[in-house]
């Protein structure tokens, strides 16, 4: 195994670690540049440690029961292939029946997650564009 591959092993053991063990861990999906992480109890993810970990980029723990490591592309795939070796399935619909209900019921948060993703600036300019076309005509 060469130094690359030994660390991703690493990588990929020290995430399902910071994610309460591999028991914990009820799927783990690739994304292009992350690893998609859905865990069986919330309170286990460590997510300023995985933020520590050497070959994570980002974390973002925004909803109970999930989790998003940004490794980098490419090795997304690695490192999910290495959690797969361990015994963590990839697909989602295997573990839906132990995914807790809060996990579904994030409700308003994909709204205010999409709005965060926009930009309060654009948000902003958009309504300043919109104020002013409805206030042009009675300008003269």
């Amino acid at each position: 195994m060469n130094t690359e591959n030994n660390q991703m092993a690493t990588l990929a053991g020290q995430i399902a670690e910071s994610c309460g063990g591999k028991e914990n861990i009820l799927c783990a999906v690739n994304c292009m540049t992350r690893v998609r992480v859905t865990t069986r109890d919330d309170s286990a993810i460590q997510a300023e440690k995985l933020r520590t970990l050497e070959g994570v980029l980002s974390v973002t723990h925004d909803r109970p029961n999930y989790v998003e490591i940004v490794v980098g592309p490419g090795k997304s795939r690695e490192c999910t292939s290495y959690l797969r070796a361990m015994g963590i399935p990839e697909a989602p619909e295997e573990a839906e029946k132990e995914i807790p209900q809060a996990h579904h019921e994030t409700g308003g948060n994909h709204v205010r997650q999409t709005l965060k993703n926009f930009g309060l600036p654009r948000l902003i300019i958009a309504g300043f564009l919109l104020l002013m076309f409805i206030i042009a005509p009675f300008t003269g």
